[in-house]
């Protein structure tokens, strides 16, 4: 019996970790961008750009940018994200994608 009520407890715990996943991508996101973007230049926000990139990490390690490497799986792609310089920002980016003009 009581090997019985474990199940169902299993089971239970299991279906509520299902519906806890959310929808899965398969609602349609609410808002417009272009709203979005408006609103943070109104509220004084600099809106600008930018583009994800291939990095490579055990470089990083290398040139002393990261501390560590583990957990690095080699040979997998690791990405970073590439911003154009602030304003006024008077120091350079460390990752920039040639097609950002900074």
């Amino acid at each position: 019996m009581k090997k019985y009520f474990a199940s169902i407890k299993y089971l239970i715990i299991f279906v509520i970790f299902l519906a806890s996943c959310g929808d899965n991508g398969t609602v349609e996101p609410t808002g417009n961008i272009s709203d979005l973007i408006t609103s943070l230049e109104n509220d004084g926000f600099v809106v600008q750009e930018g583009n994800y990139i291939l990095i490579d990490a055990i470089d990083l390690l290398n040139r002393g940018i990261i501390n560590s490497a583990n957990g690095n799986n080699a040979g997998n792609p690791y990405f970073s994200y590439s911003l154009p310089m602030a304003p006024g920002q008077t120091f350079p980016n460390e990752f920039v994608d040639p097609e950002i003009v900074n």
